[in-house]
Formats: C-alpha cells, sequence, structure tokens
C-alpha cells in the first residue's frame, strides 16, 4: 500500500493582543471611588450593627474564636469583610488576634473602622475580657453615631433652604434670559429654553447630590 499522504499542516493564526476597552481604567477607577464613597458613607450604622452582634455574643459567653467566625459570616454587613479577614490570619497562618486584627487596621481606607481595630487590639494587648471591650465599644460607637445622625439632620435642614434659594434664583436667571431674548432676539429662542433648561437642571443635580452626601444613612 502506499504511505499515507500526511494532512498538510494547519495555519496557525498569529495571536493577536487582546484589545483593551477604552477608558477601562478610568471607569474601574471611578467605580473604585465610589464604592469606597458609598462604604465610608454606610459604615457609621453598619459598625453599629456589627458591634451590637459582637457584644450580644460576648455577652452569650462565646469564645473570641466563636465571635470572629459568626461576625465574619453575617454577609450583610459591610465590617464582615474586614472581620473574615482577621479571622483568615489567625486561622491559617496563625498569627494571634491583636496582631490580625492590626495589620488589617492598617489595610482599611475608613477612619472610623480603622480606629475601631486598633482599639481592640490594644484592649487584647492590654487582656481585657471581649464582653468588656464589646460593651464599652458599643455605648461609644451608639454615642458617635447619634451625634453624626443630628448633626447631619442640621446639615440637611440647612442645605434644603439653600437648595430652594438657589433654585428659586436659577428660575429667576432663566425667566429673565427668556424674557430678554424675546425682546431683543426672537429668532434665537429654542437656544435660550435649551439654556434656560440646563441652568435648572445643573442646580436641581448639584443641589440633590449636595444633601445626599451630607446627611447620614
Amino acid at each position: 500500500m502506499p504511505d499515507a499522504i500526511a494532512p498538510p499542516p494547519e495555519d496557525k493564526e498569529e495571536e493577536k493582543p487582546a484589545r483593551q476597552i477604552p477608558f477601562a481604567s478610568m471607569v474601574t477607577g471611578i467605580k473604585e471611588k465610589v464604592a469606597a464613597v458609598n462604604e465610608k458613607k454606610k459604615m457609621g450604622a453598619d459598625l453599629l450593627f456589627m458591634t451590637t452582634y459582637m457584644a450580644s455574643l460576648a455577652i452569650a459567653n462565646a469564645t473570641r474564636p466563636e465571635i470572629f467566625s459568626f461576625a465574619s459570616n453575617r454577609h450583610e454587613y459591610i465590617s464582615a469583610k474586614y472581620i473574615s479577614k482577621v479571622d483568615t490570619f489567625v486561622k491559617k497562618w496563625n498569627y494571634s488576634y491583636a496582631e490580625g486584627l492590626t495589620i488589617v487596621a492598617e489595610r482599611t481606607q475608613n477612619d472610623i473602622l480603622r480606629s475601631m481595630l486598633n482599639r481592640y487590639a490594644n484592649s487584647i494587648d492590654s487582656g481585657v475580657p471581649d464582653e468588656d471591650f464589646l460593651s464599652n465599644e458599643l455605648s461609644t460607637v451608639r454615642s458617635v453615631y447619634r451625634n453624626q445622625l443630628e448633626q447631619g439632620m442640621s446639615m440637611l435642614q440647612k442645605w434644603g433652604d439653600a437648595y430652594v434659594a438657589m433654585l428659586l434664583s436659577g428660575t429667576v436667571i432663566a425667566v429673565i434670559i427668556m424674557i430678554s431674548v424675546v425682546i431683543y432676539a426672537p429668532s434665537d429662542l429654542q437656544s435660550t429654553f435649551n439654556m434656560s433648561y440646563g441652568i435648572i437642571l445643573a442646580i436641581c443635580v448639584f443641589g440633590i447630590t449636595l444633601m445626599y452626601t451630607t446627611c447620614s444613612r
């Protein structure tokens, strides 16, 4: 039998480098900043709930490993992922709880949570029982959150009055512009209307954004 003819080698297409999406890094950076802002805004109330949960476990005579294990599984709390990191450092890397809290605190961007983790680490080094520390911390967090909420509501009321004043001023400016154009340049009405709408829209967006960032949740 004649030798079987080998099939011709397949032409391998050169692998082209993957195309990067334009402005991908900028979009990613914006998302990270927005997430950080939202986390910072919600951290006050979240830390209050998490501290209440951990204090209730301590009062129920739960051990320190149980407190961190249960708290790290409460995924509805933002701070749970940081508690989970501490638990991982202790169980998988054989760090002490004080060391794990200190390491996570150094890598945390939120000032309120960083302060709380450092205080917890210091209390463990000082030999303070978890129940005593968490009870005192809960009282402190309640007081701080109450003050922040009252201050935020006061600022919201003030910015609300300022927003109404800005909105009225913008409306007056827009009406004056439209009347002036109708009198002196009636052929350019559409662009004048668009400019007036833009002024009112800019004031609305600016005022609502400012009040949202001012008021605590």
